[in-house]
């Protein structure tokens, strides 16, 4: 009884202080024109959950820091508005070679923030010094499909023995081990971004930790950061397309809590504000909310070692009784959607349609299946009963809500009795990669756009693949498809590899990530991506608005 009040207080004074900004956001689009003031400048207020911590571009691992660079430097491409990559240091698409190895991009006419012009061999710089060993870069891997990049990582070959040289100042030649069909794609992400060797080497360990130990080569400068409160974004004067870049500053607060940032939105003190799925219910209907789909999945995997969870029929019984309607809609109710396989619909294929548009959904809802695959397989594994400790490892934040509704639908569902262990993310991840666990809930962002993103975390050899489960069929698919030039039959062999997966159960896919914001309908063009960087600012634009509380 409580709760149910409070929600509807909180329900009643959210709305009360739209109400109120509404008033105040139609007073000055109806008068704003007449009133003979100059053009306000363009002005964007946004929050962040917290500082960037890595803004060196070579070993940033985090959202928060992915957002900063993607809009304060610039690589060979970027995302456009359809998550498309279109040419931004290089001067136009590359040439490719007939093998489909081998790219040569031209350097456009560009500088750096302080005038120095970017040069190919600000990219040859960076992209060895996220290879180096002696940088101990988690993202090295982002580089491995060019050609002895692993080998270099892993201490097997010379920097100079790198698929990567810049032939002349204009000029960068990249080769790569095998084709693959997203390889524009990841020199959009912030792993390939430039470097300036003499600024990383002034600066040394203090490189990039305040705005004034860096240079850029994007849209905006970093300003005015204040550690644990805010940052600011300045237009780059310097930036080789400051033409179509109209926001000339950009605010961003630091606010942890979303109810926070709800409030100050409602007040017009931000022009966007992020939503979580307590919130969500009170703006579902409301015109400003805007719901994208992230390149995440969140899904079970199974330790196939613990002798209960080795047989595929108990591993399908499982994801055969979870109703993944029930989830998203009662439980999550923030615009996700119910998984129907491993990859997500923001990611395409090689034709640039979404993959799943080219599959099927394999996961269904069978509580009569399930319990009936339950008993055959305890047969099969010589148990009499299901084991009286089965323990679900979650992370200790809002996904227990999760792993409680997934309690329930064992015990409804499967008459199975599990325990929910929460834990910090530290101490979840330490026994998943040792195998301390029985089953595990897990959430997966997508390193680039292309399925196997998301089907090669489950091979025998990938390092993400705790439960080590094993299938030699699939692990052929995958291994065929890193090399095959011939695209759709590539495209084929991973729907296959899909299938296997979802079949023996190797990963229970549950649902797929969406994160909605409330947006002022005056900012106009900021476009939001499924992976790596959540959006860009180069192209918004404020529009019906005059004015803005600094």
């Amino acid at each position: 009884m409580i709760r149910t009040r409070n929600s509807i207080i909180f329900i009643v004074t959210i709305t009360c202080l739209f109400l109120t900004a509404c008033n105040q956001i139609s007073l000055e689009n109806l008068f704003g024109n007449l009133s003979g003031k100059p053009q306000a400048p363009q002005v964007l207020r946004l929050t962040a959950d917290a500082d960037p911590p890595d803004l060196d571009s070579t070993t940033t691992l985090d959202g928060n820091s992915f957002n900063v660079l993607n809009n304060v430097m610039e690589g060979l491409t970027r995302l456009d508005g359809n998550n498309h990559p279109q040419p931004a240091m290089a001067l136009g698409y590359p040439d490719i070679s007939k093998d489909q190895k081998i790219y040569t991009f031209r350097i456009r006419n560009a500088v750096w923030s302080d005038g120095q012009p970017v040069k190919a061999q600000d990219f040859e710089y960076a992209w060895k010094r996220v290879l180096n060993p002696a940088t101990q870069s988690k993202s090295a891997i982002k580089l491995y499909p060019i050609l002895n990049a692993e080998e270099y990582h892993t201490g097997r070959a010379r920097a100079e023995d790198v698929g990567v040289k810049a032939l002349d100042d204009r000029t960068l030649q990249v080769t790569l081990k095998h084709p693959i069909p997203y390889f524009l794609n990841l020199t959009a992400s912030a792993t390939y971004l430039p470097q300036r060797k003499d600024i990383v080497e002034k600066f040394g360990e203090n490189y990039a930790k305040s705005p004034d130990k860096m240079v850029y080569n994007g849209p905006f400068v970093l300003s005015d950061w204040k550690h644990e409160q805010s940052y600011r974004y300045k237009k780059n004067g310097n930036y080789w397309d400051k033409s179509r870049v109209s926001l000339d500053q950009v605010d961003v607060k630091i606010v942890k809590d979303y109810t926070t940032a709800v409030g100050l939105y409602l007040s017009n003190q931000l022009d966007v504000a992020p939503l979580n799925s307590r919130i969500y219910e009170a703006f579902k209907n409301n015109k400003d909310r805007v719901t994208i789909m992230r390149g995440a999945v969140m899904f079970m995997m199974f330790n196939t070692q613990n002798k209960f969870f080795s047989n595929p029929k108990i591993r399908k019984a499982f994801q055969l009784s979870i109703d993944r309607q029930q989830l998203v809609h009662e439980v999550l109710n923030n615009g996700s959607l119910p998984a129907g396989g491993m990859v997500p619909p923001t990611i395409t294929a090689y034709n640039g349609r979404p993959f799943r548009n080219q599959t099927k959904d394999y996961l269904a809802f069978d509580p009569v299946k399930a319990r009936q695959l339950l008993r055959e397989g305890l047969k099969e594994v010589h148990l009499n009963q299901v084991p009286e400790r089965l323990i679900l490892n979650v992370n200790d934040d809002e996904r227990k809500r999760i792993a409680l509704f997934l309690k329930k639908q064992f015990e409804e569902n499967l008459g199975v009795r599990v325990l929910i262990n929460p834990l910090q993310l530290r101490q979840k991840i330490g026994m998943e990669k040792n195998g301390q666990f029985q089953f595990t809930l897990l959430r997966y962002i997508g390193d680039y756009n292309d399925p196997m993103a998301f089907l090669e975390i489950a091979t025998s050899k990938s390092k993400v693949n705790f439960g080590r489960w094993h299938n030699r069929t699939f692990d052929l698919f995958i291994l065929k498809s890193k090399s095959n030039r011939i695209y759709k039959e590539r495209n084929q062999d991973l729907i296959k590899a899909e299938e296997i997966i979802i079949s023996d159960a190797g990963a229970v896919p549950l649902y797929y990530e969406a994160q909605s914001y409330l947006q002022k309908p005056y900012v106009k063009k900021l476009y939001r991506h499924p992976i790596d960087a959540e959006y860009s600012l180069k192209w918004v634009s404020i529009e019906g608005k005059q004015s803005q509380s600094k």
